[in-house]
């Protein structure tokens, strides 16, 4: 079995005394550099494709439709930049989405502008397409990449860079007095005030088997599976599997959403249900390959690493430099 952990945001240092396993992983490890954007990460280990046609498909919109993602945002301006809080961590229930998209399609109507909510924190704006079918012509950073806050970098450069720019800023407009936000408001919720359009991503992941609780993972080749709680729970899995495909995903953005001072417990936890026991599972041999990947790059781990008694601990630190 050769099994990919991506966990994006995952610390690599060890000094954790409850991690034993986890710090030998980092200390017997190949370590290969290839720092990337989050973005990236997930086309390089989740998506197959364009993941806006795969989009589309879910929504039942035709592919030819042009199309962007519009992302909704909490944004707080400060003196040089603005910060935001991504829609995943604003409770923005069902009705809240189909009720803002279904209005804003009322609000541009005469446009011939279209907006769908695919999951609650993520839209699509459908735009017109009576004289072409193209997409429209504005590079603008994706929201996996965009973090916390949003600088003057990531705004839309293009032809139709002004098109973005005018919406953009009409929708907060037109966000900032709804009869939602002050709801919200009231429910001591955190409003809705950006709706960030970006263009399509596409990815090239090949694992034979996904097993993802991200939000991204909806836009992988196949159909994700729930993480299992632990890797003796992942053993059962696949030995009930009928084919016996030999590379397996797990992805979790757990490293992402706690913030970096809940890490040190959550290392604690991945220590019991995963790294211990696939430590144990690779010098017994019942593991072929085991890949740690995150967005600085990957950890490759065979039977055989452990044997690498002249990678002392006083020595490893200096690979993640």
């Amino acid at each position: 079995m050769n099994l990919t952990l991506a966990l994006p945001s995952l610390p690599l240092h060890t000094g954790h005394r409850q991690t034993p396993a986890f710090n030998q992983m980092l200390r017997y490890g190949r370590w290969q550099p290839q720092p990337c954007r989050p973005s990236e990460f997930y086309r390089r280990h989740l998506w197959q494709g364009s993941i806006l046609q795969q989009a589309k498909r879910i929504a039942g919109i035709t592919p030819d439709r042009p199309t962007a993602f519009a992302s909704p945002f909490y944004q707080e301006m400060g003196m040089h930049s603005a910060g935001i809080t991504a829609g995943r961590h604003l409770a923005i229930s069902p009705h809240e989405a189909q009720r803002w998209c279904a209005e804003l399609s009322s609000f541009y109507q005469d446009e011939h502008w279209e907006f769908v909510p695919l999951h609650n924190d993520l839209w699509l704006a459908l735009m017109p397409s009576e004289n072409h079918t193209e997409q429209p012509d504005w590079q603008v950073t994706p929201v996996p990449d965009i973090g916390n806050q949003i600088s003057p970098a990531d705004q839309a450069c293009g032809n139709d860079a002004p098109t973005w720019l005018a919406k953009q800023t009409e929708i907060q407009m037109w966000l900032h007095q709804h009869p939602l936000n002050a709801e919200r408001h009231r429910q001591g919720l955190q409003p809705v005030n950006v709706l960030w359009l970006w263009q399509d991503l596409t990815g090239n992941a090949n694992s034979d088997i996904i097993f993802s609780n991200s939000p991204w993972a909806a836009f992988s080749p196949t159909p994700a599976r729930p993480v299992p709680d632990n890797f003796g729970d992942l053993q059962q899995i696949l030995n009930q599997l009928s084919e016996n495909p030999d590379n397996f995903l797990i992805l979790q953005d757990d490293f992402t959403l706690c913030g970096s001072e809940s890490h040190t417990s959550l290392l604690q936890h991945w220590e019991q249900t995963w790294f211990a026991p696939l430590w144990q599972a690779l010098n017994q041999r019942r593991l072929h390959r085991l890949t740690l990947a995150t967005e600085q790059g990957t950890l490759h781990l065979t039977p055989r690493s452990h044997l690498a008694f002249w990678r002392t601990a006083g020595k490893f630190e200096r690979k993640f430099g």
